[in-house]
C-alpha cells in the first residue's frame, strides 16, 4: 500500500506539468506549436502526466474510503470536504467531484473558499472578486460570500449545495 507521500508526489507532478505547459503557452504562438512536432509531443506528454497522476490519486482515494468502510465506519460518517468557489473553478468541475465522492460511498461536504492574503490564490481571488477584497478585510469572511468566482452564481452555489446535501 502506498503512503500519503506518494499522493504529494502525484500532486507535485500535476503542478510541475501545469507550470511547464503554462510557460510554453505564454512564450509561444499557436502557429509555432502546430509547426513543431517535438513541442506537440512534449505538451501532450505533460497532459498525459497530469492524467496519470490524477488517476492514481483517485484510486488511492477510493481505497481509503473502502478501508474506512471495512473498518466499520458508516458511509454517512465518512465526510469529504470539497472547496467550492475557488478562483477559476467551474461548476462542472465541482459537479464531477461531488459525483466522484458519491460513487465511493462517502458524503460530500461543501466548504466555501475564503480568500486569504499572501496565499497562492490571493491574486486570482482579487482579480475575480466582485468586491474590493484587497482593501476590506471583512470581505475575506465567507459568511458574506463576497468572493464568488465569475463562474458561480448564487443559484449555482445553492444547486451544488443541494446536490451534496441530498447525498447525506
Amino acid at each position: 500500500m502506498r503512503d500519503k507521500k506518494d499522493n504529494f508526489a502525484y500532486i507535485k507532478s500535476v503542478r510541475d506539468a501545469i507550470e511547464k505547459i503554462s510557460t510554453y503557452v505564454n512564450k509561444h504562438k499557436y502557429e509555432e506549436f502546430f509547426s513543431n512536432d517535438w513541442d506537440q509531443a512534449a505538451i501532450i506528454r505533460y497532459f498525459e502526466i497530469i492524467g496519470e497522476a490524477v488517476s492514481n490519486i483517485n484510486e488511492e482515494f477510493k481505497k481509503t474510503v473502502l478501508n474506512l468502510k471495512e473498518a466499520g465506519f458508516p458511509p454517512d460518517k465518512i465526510g469529504v470536504y470539497i472547496l467550492i468557489g475557488l478562483p477559476g473553478q467551474k461548476p462542472e468541475e465541482l459537479e464531477e467531484t461531488i459525483r466522484f465522492v458519491l460513487e465511493t460511498g462517502a458524503k460530500p461536504i461543501l466548504a466555501e473558499y475564503s480568500p486569504i492574503p499572501q496565499t497562492a490564490l490571493w491574486g486570482d481571488a482579487v482579480e475575480e472578486s466582485r468586491f474590493d477584497i484587497a482593501r476590506e478585510p471583512l470581505f475575506h469572511n465567507n459568511s458574506l460570500v463576497p468572493f464568488r468566482s465569475k463562474h458561480f452564481s448564487l443559484e449555482t452555489y445553492s444547486q451544488l449545495k443541494q446536490m451534496a446535501r441530498q447525498a447525506g
